[in-house]
């Protein structure tokens, strides 16, 4: 009985990687329910939580990133260009992260669930829902400096970075809402290396934990990203996103604190 109680946080990491790395695929947001989850129901601190948090997030954007690739949407030369600004601006991120407080991060991720949930309902952009992609110079230029900005964010704390992905690659460019998530794994994929480089130098990995997490991420990440680039799991998306903002309510009014 004691060696299956010792097993639970790790059965559980897994079970909260398959559907984090599913939402996180199809949308965004999936730290958002591992932060809570790793500092509220395992106890982790929440320098911890957000390291160990990146182990999952690369295992299951570099699965998606293969999976868009052999459904048609590979890595292109704009959208590498974006993971490179964004790696610069995360090492930054991640470093200021380590030096913040615990209690400071934690009232940091309850405002984070604040704005993102924000992002989820004022973001429109669905397959189809914007006309005339557009790619100038000028606005794939402001598109490299924004994602710089996101990745400094990224590094700090990852969680609903991907709602400001989402919203900005629909604005600037009028991308279907596939192309925007193949876009938005490669470069979280990217600039997650930058985070976990560093959030590694700081000794803030928890390794046998994260692993069971990124077990789980890459599953769903590979299962989501070969789904959602079909018709019926498109219609999806949306009532993922609803979902996404019903979790983040609730954490907020039960857990104002965040701890």
């Amino acid at each position: 009985m004691e060696q299956l109680l010792e097993l639970l946080p790790y059965f559980t990491l897994f079970l909260t990687g398959v559907t984090v790395g599913c939402i996180n695929t199809a949308a965004g947001g999936g730290s958002l329910l591992t932060l809570p989850i790793m500092i509220d129901f395992l106890g982790f601190d929440p320098h911890q939580a957000n390291a160990t948090n990146r182990l999952g997030i690369f295992a299951s954007t570099f699965f998606a990133t293969r999976g868009f690739a052999s459904k048609g949407y590979p890595p292109n030369k704009y959208s590498i260009s974006l993971g490179i600004a964004a790696f610069i601006g995360a090492i930054l991120g991640a470093y200021i992260s380590t030096e913040v407080p615990d209690d400071v991060l934690v009232k940091v991720i309850s405002i984070v669930i604040i704005f993102a949930s924000i992002a989820i309902i004022f973001n429109r952009n669905e397959e189809g829902g914007l006309t005339g992609v557009i790619e100038t110079k000028g606005r794939k230029g402001l598109g490299i400096f924004l994602f710089f900005i996101f990745g400094i964010y990224g590094g700090f704390i990852q969680a609903g970075v991907g709602f400001l992905m989402i919203a900005a690659l629909g604005l600037l460019h009028h991308y279907s809402l596939t192309k925007i998530n193949s876009y938005k794994v490669l470069i979280t994929c990217t600039f997650t290396i930058a985070a976990l480089a560093v959030f590694i130098w700081k000794g803030n990995v928890l390794w046998m934990h994260g692993v069971a997490l990124a077990a789980g991420t890459a599953t769903g990440g590979w299962l989501m990203s070969r789904w959602s680039t079909t018709a019926s799991g498109m219609k999806w998306i949306k009532p993922i996103l609803v979902v996404m903002l019903i979790i983040m309510a609730v954490k907020l009014w039960f857990f104002p604190s965040g701890s």
